[in-house]
């Protein structure tokens, strides 16, 4: 099953405030339309060697919209988002938010070019123009400098660009130049010239991202996940913050009877069981004062509590889903496994 993404650029801006500067789009897809905003720190592309400078102006589009069709391939539910890709390692998720260390290396040091062709002898413009004395002989250099914008974050309604080189210099080839293109929308903005063919250039550009959705074991969509492995990157990231793991796992077995099938309603009680048995099992003591804690009673006051202090826009639904967990659990007669 495929979800297909029409996805349109709103705004770009800066804010010195947060050190960050941002990139808006509106993405629709079926009868839903929302705006997701791609937030790049500037330490982010300090690490990367561009910094404020001019480079920026053109990386920051593009790391923006892989960024966002990256979320595109793994939400489950498209509503109006904020993410911030940073330098650093910490991941947080939430429903209105996502905070995610991006790429340590610059990975746009060379224009992306879907019009490249390889050769033995090496690379060839696929959109040379017939006049083309050199046919098309072309290298990443002379690609870097083309005025054909990166292909990635090109128009989808931009057609048919033909090049020709644009001069030679004592190291060969300088660049190419763009000498034609069509519109295949024919917009009243093309002016025959893609530069402007970007996000925030042209208010006619568009793109279309289609993400499957992998199929999930016993039928369905959606994307696999190990519940080991959420629990491993769970417990590392609360140690880093407070020095102990969160969750701890009595049984091995605790994890199969999570990940099994569920064809029965025995098999939903003893996942809700020993999910439940997880959730107990958090170590919180001595993270919050006595003052904090006030009439506060169990595990999940404890969690809220935390919440509250550390993670004050945490969305409140997902202790709210943790509590009715234990509300399902407490509901049913205790499972002798468990």
């Amino acid at each position: 099953m495929v979800r297909e993404f029409v996805i349109r650029h709103d705004w770009a801006g800066r804010d010195v405030s947060r050190r960050a500067s941002c990139q808006d789009f509106v993405v629709t897809s079926g009868e839903h339309e929302v705006i997701i905003r791609v937030w790049l720190t500037f330490s982010l592309l300090g690490a990367w060697g561009i910094g404020g400078r001019c480079g920026a102006e053109i990386v920051t589009p593009r790391a923006a919209l892989s960024c966002l069709k990256d979320h595109l391939e793994v939400t489950s539910a498209l509503r109006n988002h904020e993410i911030t890709m940073t330098a650093g390692d910490v991941t947080e998720l939430g429903d209105e938010r996502t905070i995610r260390p991006g790429p340590k290396q610059n990975p746009y040091q060379w224009k992306e070019c879907l019009y490249q062709e390889r050769t033995k002898a090496g690379l060839v413009c696929g959109a040379r123009h017939d006049q083309d004395q050199l046919k098309g002989l072309t290298t990443r250099a002379a690609c870097r400098e083309c005025d054909l914008p990166s292909t990635d974050v090109l128009c989808r309604n931009l057609m048919y660009p033909r090049t020709l080189p644009s001069g030679m210099d004592g190291l060969g080839l300088a660049s190419r130049k763009v000498v034609d293109a069509q519109c295949d929308i024919r917009s009243a903005e093309f002016d025959r010239q893609p530069g402007l063919c970007v996000p925030g250039g042209h208010a006619c550009w568009v793109q279309t991202h289609i993400a499957e959705e992998a199929p999930l074991a016993g039928g369905g969509t959606g994307p696999q996940f190990s519940v080991g492995e959420a629990i491993d990157q769970l417990n590392m990231a609360f140690r880093t913050r407070y020095g102990r793991k969160l969750i701890h796992i009595e049984h091995a077995r605790s994890i199969e009877d999570l990940m099994s099938e569920c064809p029965t309603d025995d098999a939903f009680q003893l996942k809700l069981q020993v999910l439940a048995g997880l959730l107990e099992s958090m170590d919180l003591s001595g993270l919050v004062t006595e003052q904090e804690t006030k009439d506060s009673q169990g595990t999940m006051d404890l969690l809220e509590c935390l919440f509250k202090r550390d993670l004050p826009k945490l969305p409140g639904q997902h202790l709210r889903n943790l509590r009715s967990v234990n509300k399902l659990s407490n509901a049913y007669p205790r499972h002798p496994r468990v």
